[in-house]
């Protein structure tokens, strides 16, 4: 058992999912929500194929040492890192017959983002924004549980993702959402991260307004001409168009 810490409480790092502690590495991540439909076939399904491809703190925290050295080494390529942790809901717990799940006292967790939605969420009890409308999570589409499935390419975490939810449709849990997610590209971030060193500048420099402020180097806005900042924050982004002019949308 890998543990963290020489003195006082230690954590059981092969007993904690990854995405918990350090948080899964990935390019791209599928969320895919489930509903149980047979209990006892998901339990085979989990001991047969599920737990033994869990990413655990352990692993993760060995994967980012990998990563780290992978990128001081200077190697170009993507590290096939991939990872799945699973979450369940309250209504999913009791359908598995989790012992002690009713020791288990956290209001947040009993009751449900749904249900919390306006007095803790501050969301709106009806229309476009409200509980009722969500894709998942909502009053009528609460799911039993999610996976996590992540890689460092689309094509790969899609694979992974189709055979997962393929092994659980045969085994009686039924998808109810899915969608995935990626990392924004450098040029996004590099961005962002300007923007957020100019605010902090303008804040203190009363010079400030005669500055131009141009997007960073080597980003779109450099394959033709150099955009504003303040257009691209504003949402006026340019589109690059490899077979002609810069174009906005």
């Amino acid at each position: 058992m890998w543990r963290y810490g020489t003195s006082g409480p230690q954590l059981e790092l092969d007993d904690i999912q990854g995405d918990i502690v350090v948080g899964l590495q990935k390019d791209f991540e599928w969320f895919v929500f489930f509903t149980i439909d047979d209990a006892a076939r998901f339990k085979e399904l989990a001991r047969r194929t599920l737990l033994s491809r869990i990413s655990s703190t352990a692993q993760v925290l060995k994967q980012e040492h990998e990563l780290q050295a992978h990128k001081e080494s200077g190697r170009n390529g993507k590290l096939p890192l991939f990872g799945l942790n699973i979450g369940f809901t309250r209504a999913g717990l009791e359908k598995l017959g989790v012992p002690g799940l009713y020791e288990f006292n956290d209001s947040a967790f009993a009751e449900g983002m749904a249900s919390r939605s306006t007095k803790v969420l501050n969301d709106p009890g009806q229309g476009q924004y409200s509980a009722g409308q969500w894709k998942v999570g909502g009053h009528n589409n609460t799911p039993d549980g999610v996976m996590l499935i992540t890689g460092p390419e689309q094509t790969s975490v899609d694979e992974i993702k189709e055979e997962l939810t393929g092994l659980a449709a045969a085994a009686g849990c039924r998808v109810t959402y899915a969608e995935c997610g990626m990392t924004l590209p450098t040029v996004v971030t590099n961005i962002l991260a300007f923007w957020t060193e100019f605010q902090t500048q303008r804040s203190s420099t009363s010079s400030y307004q005669q500055a131009v402020i141009y997007g960073p180097a080597n980003s779109f806005s450099d394959i033709h001409h150099r955009t504003p900042m303040t257009r691209i924050i504003q949402g006026n982004w340019p589109r690059a168009d490899l077979n002609g002019p810069e174009t906005d949308r």
